[in-house]
């Protein structure tokens, strides 16, 4: 299912099994309908670069809706953003939710918590 709340994919357990909960993006490609795809581009590749430096197994999702996001003004930025996230070879995985549905089913981690990744070394 899709989740606002956690910034990472985490396991949902309910009477029926675990299901994934993958996060949504919070910027989408409809937001930018009034104003400039530019601001598609400079929020992606911001937020890229931001997690790169600060955010250990950071996740980003991107939103394209076929009826806004396929047409020539946004798809164009967005294979930009592409090609800025390209440039860092291994280090970027570029994944459908169905695979990190697998990745997220099939670990035996429930949820990366921010103290798991932030302050694993604290007493």
């Amino acid at each position: 299912g899709d989740v606002t709340y956690i910034d990472l994919p985490h396991k949902v357990h309910t009477k029926h099994g675990a299901m994934a909960a993958i996060p949504l993006s919070d910027f989408t490609d409809n937001r930018v309908l009034r104003s400039s795809p530019r601001d598609l581009y400079d929020t992606h590749v911001g937020q890229f670069h931001y997690l790169r430096e600060h955010e250990p197994m950071g996740m980003m999702q991107l939103t394209l809706h076929c009826h806004f996001g396929g047409r020539p003004m946004i798809i164009a930025v967005f294979e930009q953003i592409i090609r800025e996230m390209q440039k860092y070879g291994n280090d970027v995985w570029f994944a459908r939710h169905e695979e990190l549905a697998a990745l997220t089913l099939n670990s035996d981690v429930d949820e990366h918590t921010y103290k798991d990744r932030f302050f694993s070394g604290a007493a």
